[in-house]
């Protein structure tokens, strides 16, 4: 079964309230590293940092035009961090592991560097999702797993 046309881009002011949306979704705030509500200010606050930090690159993923989810990388350390979640009616649709390696690409192009990503240990389907895209665990810190994606 081939995977579906997945496209993303560059966020953009208008995403804002679909993305908090997302964000605020009982079961990605379970699997969050923070998974208290987030707040329409504290959300203002994030998306400014969005729209004009050169150390996050926030991607939306599209089908047939429709956004559907984020693919986001950050910079921490000196280390690029994956992280991405999905639209709640888009669940399962076996669009998460396209978005991370459209994600990469449009990020990275063909020189991507070495990647992480921290998914709790009871995430099973993150897992899945990072695994299909070529990370591999390498380490834990309390209920998170660390995955890493070599350097292209």
């Amino acid at each position: 079964m081939s995977e579906p046309a997945v496209t993303v881009r560059t966020a953009r002011e208008d995403d804002s309230t679909a993305v908090l949306r997302w964000r605020n979704d009982p079961v990605t705030r379970a699997m969050s590293r923070t998974p208290d509500a987030v707040g329409v200010e504290a959300h203002a606050v994030f998306w400014r940092r969005v729209l004009n930090d050169p150390d996050l690159k926030f991607l939306i993923g599209e089908v047939d035009g429709r956004p559907f989810g984020v693919s986001a990388f950050e910079r921490v350390d000196g280390e690029w961090e994956v992280s991405i979640h999905i639209d709640p009616a888009r669940r399962g649709a076996g669009l998460a592991t396209p978005l991370v390696r459209a994600g990469i690409r449009a990020a990275f192009g063909d020189a991507a560097p070495l990647l992480r990503a921290e998914i709790k240990e009871d995430n099973a389907s993150s897992r899945r999702v990072f695994e299909a895209a070529g990370f591999r665990q390498n380490d834990r810190r309390d209920d998170l797993l660390i995955y890493c994606r070599a350097p292209d």
